[in-house]
C-alpha cells in the first residue's frame, strides 16, 4: 500500500489576512480618531458589536462560498489503481466530474469528501476499499474540485450524491444492490440526508 505524502500545515488564503487588515486597520482608526477628539473610551463601545457583526457576516460568506483550493494533482494511477473520468449530473442538474475504479467483486463505494476538499482527498480510503475488491466512486461535491456550482449549504449536497447513485445503477458492470456510502466531515452530512 503506497503512502501519501505528509500534508503542509495549511495556510491562510490571502482574504484571510484582507479582512484581518481591515478590521484591525478599522479598530485603530475609530479608536484613534475618538482619542484625539478626547472621546472617552467607554462611549466607544459601540463600536465592538460593530466589528464583531463584521466578523460573522464575513464568517457566513467564507462558510458558503468555499475556497477552490489548490489540492495536489493526484490521480489514482498515483497509487496503482486503474481509473476512468467520469462525469454526470447531480439531480438538480449540475455537473459533477469523478474518478471510477472497478470493481472486482461488483459492490461499489461512493467516497464523499469534506468541505474545501476535493475527491483527491480520498484516495487514501479508496487505496483500501480496492485492495479488497472494492470498487469506487470518488467525486467532487458541487463547488469543489473540477464541479459546477458556487456555494454549499449542507442540504443540496444531497442532490450530489444522489446523482452519484443514479450514475452507478445505470453501469452494467455492477450489482446495482451493492453500492455504499463513506463520507468524511461535510460528506458524511450528505450521506445522512441522502
Amino acid at each position: 500500500v503506497r503512502r501519501l505524502p505528509a500534508r503542509r500545515p495549511r495556510k491562510h488564503s490571502s482574504l484571510y489576512y484582507r479582512n484581518l487588515m481591515i478590521a484591525v486597520g478599522s479598530f485603530i482608526f475609530t479608536f484613534g480618531a475618538a482619542l484625539t477628539r478626547g472621546v472617552d473610551l467607554v462611549s466607544m463601545l459601540w463600536f465592538l458589536p460593530l466589528l464583531y457583526l463584521n466578523y460573522l457576516v464575513w464568517v457566513s460568506f467564507a462558510g458558503v462560498h468555499p475556497p477552490r483550493r489548490r489540492l495536489p494533482r493526484w490521480t489514482p494511477r498515483e497509487f496503482d489503481m486503474e481509473y476512468e473520468e467520469v462525469e454526470f449530473r447531480s439531480r438538480d442538474g449540475l455537473r459533477l466530474a469523478g474518478w471510477f475504479i472497478p470493481s472486482h467483486n461488483g459492490a461499489v463505494v461512493i467516497l464523499v469528501h469534506g468541505a474545501g476538499g476535493a475527491k483527491v482527498a480520498m484516495l487514501k480510503h479508496a487505496q483500501l476499499l480496492v485492495t479488497e475488491g472494492f470498487g469506487a466512486l470518488l467525486f467532487d461535491l458541487r463547488a469543489h474540485g473540477d464541479s459546477e456550482g458556487d456555494t454549499i449549504n449542507g442540504f443540496d449536497e444531497a442532490n450530489d450524491l444522489l446523482g452519484a447513485v443514479d450514475y452507478l445503477r445505470l453501469r452494467n458492470d455492477l450489482d446495482r444492490n451493492r453500492i455504499g456510502v463513506l463520507g468524511i466531515s461535510l460528506g458524511a452530512l450528505v450521506t445522512m440526508r441522502a
